[in-house]
This record gives structure tokens, C-alpha cells and sequence, in this order.
């Protein structure tokens, strides 16, 4: 069952919905519970490697050499996204900005630049799904909320951040 709800996480299944900020503990919490049992043969502390092709709007996700999931992403308009090699450096469940906008599942990689869901307004309502798939950031890449917070809680800190135009070549 739990694979199950894997695949159904990573498939970006349309019975999922954008939590509100009232629903983001609780649905961190959620996500974190039903992933438990499949994550606990992985080893938190191996080298984890997020890939984002900027031309084909997605992110790899790796263990070592094996690929474990890609997920659609919105990278920044005008080629803002910086290409490189980074560190997820800084980790933080909810960061507010503006007069109570918001960006979930933060993680940095470059200062002003991480990986994050849906940024939200001050209402709590998340905006941006529709543009999943091509430039339109300010500069981080933004994911579906759901797929950063699954993200958010596979991935320590330190692991390998590659920004390239290209996919990866495995």
C-alpha cells in the first residue's frame, strides 16, 4: 500500500489537493507518515542528487546513480535560474516574504535561490500550477507542493544541486 501511495505522490495524481497554510503542518506531517515505512531502507545520509534540466522544465531526482523520481518545475523567466553546481544549504518548512506570502518546503541552494512549492498569497492560496512546466520564476524552481514537501523531507541538507540547460546524462 505504501508503494502505492508512492507512486501516487510522484504520479502528481490529481486527488491531492495544494494545501492552505491552516493544512501545511498537518499535510507535512502526512506526507512524512506515509512515506516512513518506504523510506526507511534508504539511508538518510547517502549522497542524494537533484538534477534540473532548465530546457526540459523538470528535476531529477537521484540516489547515487539511480533515478528515483522527475517531477515538472518552473525555473525563472528570462533564464534567471543560475546554471552551476550547488549545496541544498539551508532547509526550512515555510518561509513568509512580503505581507504574508509565502513559499513551502524552502531549500536553498544559492543565496535567494532554492527549491520550493507553490508560492501562496496572504490568503493562503496557492498560485502557479498552471505554469509548471516552463520559465516562470522570479529565479528558484518552484515545484507542485506536494512534490517539494516530498523533496523537502528525502533530501539533507548538503546534497548535490546541478542547474544545466541539458538533461542529465545519468
Amino acid at each position: 500500500m505504501v508503494h502505492l501511495i508512492f507512486s501516487l505522490l510522484l504520479s502528481g495524481a490529481s486527488f491531492l489537493h495544494v494545501p492552505l497554510i491552516s493544512d501545511m503542518v498537518q499535510g507535512s506531517e502526512s506526507v512524512k507518515k506515509a512515506l516512513d515505512d518506504y523510506l526507511e531502507a534508504w539511508d538518510p545520509d547517502t549522497t542524494k542528487r537533484l538534477v534540473v534540466s532548465q530546457k526540459e522544465q523538470k528535476l531529477y531526482l537521484f540516489r547515487h546513480s539511480t533515478l528515483l523520481a522527475v517531477f515538472p518545475v518552473s525555473t525563472g523567466r528570462n533564464g534567471y535560474t543560475p546554471d552551476g553546481m550547488y549545496r541544498i544549504y539551508y532547509k526550512k518548512a515555510l518561509v513568509r516574504y512580503r505581507e504574508g506570502d509565502g513559499m513551502p518546503y524552502w531549500m536553498e541552494f544559492k543565496p535567494k535561490f532554492g527549491f520550493h512549492g507553490l508560492p501562496f498569497d496572504k490568503d493562503g492560496v496557492a498560485y502557479g500550477l498552471e505554469e509548471l512546466g516552463k520559465p516562470a520564476s522570479a529565479g528558484c524552481v518552484r515545484l507542485e507542493t506536494v512534490h517539494a514537501g516530498l523533496l523537502f523531507h528525502v533530501t539533507p541538507s548538503h546534497s548535490l544541486v546541478v542547474i544545466q540547460q541539458e538533461p542529465p546524462s545519468y
